[in-house]
């Protein structure tokens, strides 16, 4: 019997061409990509798996493969519990990385990787995440990891045309729409925090495991500041108002990279695929000064020959990859 593969992935210009072209120096490429943490590997949702592809010993060097494959300049991962292997594996080919574990006893947390070649490092910092008074406390065991880089170019005076912010975070991950509120909170919470962080106002990719479909309100808040059209679930509009820490407009607005053509929310493909939950979970936002210049695709539903993971795909997500350019 054939085992199952990963269908070819590519790299394609979401703009076709539209955005032009860039010098070498002011372009950069970052993934994101929830590794599934090896405490979460023996999971009911993932019974439909073989042992043989949730085991570390064959799933560990398979993450390192893949979040190589594209030889990425920022590496964001999430689910992470085994972050001295990731350092000691990503070290050895120039990165530079930073962990934050979740709160309450939680195993896993975020990690965010650079090359030390292409940027100077700026400053970094961590959040965690609280929903505010009033919410349960499991609301705040979120956490996010934030950097400020500047590129490394040929330009004389680059300080303010070369630097940005990049953060990685997990929103909660309880399913469905019945906690978008706490999700709504905890991001809003990430945006204040950044702001007050990053008093320069720079570019920012915010990027990570949202746990919410392009459908929630807390999309259409980060990529329209409110959530006129939002399918609003368990909740109602009265109920999200009156909610600790919800705000449900946001002065940054952001593009998602793999919005394709920046199309109607809901448009975006899949990046989980599990017995118990597929759908959109995971995003790369990012702010007007950056041009997308390729993504690496995602195959549709259709193409999956079974559900995630299995023997050449070590994740229930698939990694998202993204070229950008500073305009």
């Amino acid at each position: 019997m054939e085992k199952p593969s990963m269908p070819k992935r590519s790299i394609i210009d979401p703009s076709y061409g539209a955005e032009g072209e860039f010098p070498e120096d002011r372009t950069f490429s970052l993934l994101e990509f929830n590794v599934l943490a090896d405490a979460y590997s023996k999971e009911e949702s993932l019974k439909h798996s073989l042992l043989s592809s949730l085991t570390w010993k064959s799933r560990g060097p398979l993450l390192i493969t893949k979040i190589l494959e594209h030889n990425p300049n920022i590496v964001c991962l999430v689910e992470v519990d085994k972050f001295d292997f990731f350092k000691e594996q990503l070290q050895k080919h120039g990165y530079i990385g930073f962990y934050k574990q979740k709160l309450l006893h939680k195993p896993d947390g975020v990690a965010l990787f650079f090359k030390k070649d292409r940027f100077e490092l700026l400053s970094n910092t961590s959040f965690t995440l609280d929903g505010g008074n009033g919410l349960p406390n499991n609301s705040w065991d979120q956490v996010a990891l934030a950097v400020k880089l500047k590129l490394k170019t040929k330009e004389i005076n680059n300080d303010q045309t070369s630097t940005f912010v990049v953060a990685v975070t997990h929103l909660k991950s309880n399913r469905g729409t019945d906690c978008d509120h706490i999700r709504l909170a905890q991001q809003q919470n990430l945006l204040e925090k950044l702001e007050a962080w990053d008093t320069e106002h720079s570019e920012t990719i915010i990027c990570g495991d949202f746990n919410y479909t392009p459908r929630s309100p807390c999309y259409y808040v980060m990529i329209k500041g409110n959530i006129k059209g939002a399918v609003m679930g368990n909740y109602s509009l009265k109920q999200l108002k009156s909610a600790p820490r919800v705000t449900l407009s946001n002065r940054m607005v952001f593009k998602s990279a793999y919005n394709l053509g920046q199309l109607a929310p809901g448009k975006e493909p899949w990046t989980r695929y599990t017995s118990k939950l597929g759908g959109t979970l995971d995003y790369i936002y990012y702010t007007q000064g950056f041009a997308v210049t390729g993504i690496l695709s995602i195959p549709n539903r259709s193409e999956m020959p079974c559900y995630l993971p299995f023997d050449d795909f070590p994740s229930d997500h698939i990694n998202l990859y993204c070229q950008f350019a500073l305009k």
